[in-house]
């Protein structure tokens, strides 16, 4: 086997390797996904208050995992939710709102409120 040939097979050993993390990464994603889902409070079609005063309907519900740990096995899995705004109007809009939930947000029952940096990193003492 020339040198060639060994570099060849490392090749391909290593894309095999790739698709194999890709597909592996692709079921812990649907596992966090069934996570989250299974411990949202909010239903889809609920009306909830994304930001003060600005409402929407959730017709989404969402994963919200530190990209840069999502390997690692102390992480939290948390719920978010999104879904179509709701203009002044009462009528439905054509945007969607920003995913919301506990990591970035503090929760009080449908509304939600931006918690900041303090509350990203779970220094916040009340949770709203």
């Amino acid at each position: 086997m020339t040198i060639d040939d060994e570099i060849k097979a490392k090749r391909l050993e290593l894309q095999e390797l790739k698709r194999q993390e890709e597909a592996r990464l692709a079921e812990l994603h649907a596992l966090f996904l069934s996570k989250a889902q299974s411990l949202c409070p909010i239903q889809i079609g609920t009306k909830v208050e994304y930001q003060p005063g600005k409402f929407g309907q959730v017709d989404r519900i969402g994963y919200d995992v530190n990209f840069w740990s999502e390997l690692d096995l102390n992480t939290e899995v948390h719920w978010t939710v999104t879904g179509r705004k709701i203009n002044k109007t009462g009528e439905y809009g054509v945007k969607d709102f920003s995913p919301v939930g506990p990591a970035s947000h503090k929760v009080n029952g449908t509304s939600f409120v931006e918690g900041g940096f303090g509350h990203a990193l779970g220094l916040d003492e009340d949770d709203a």
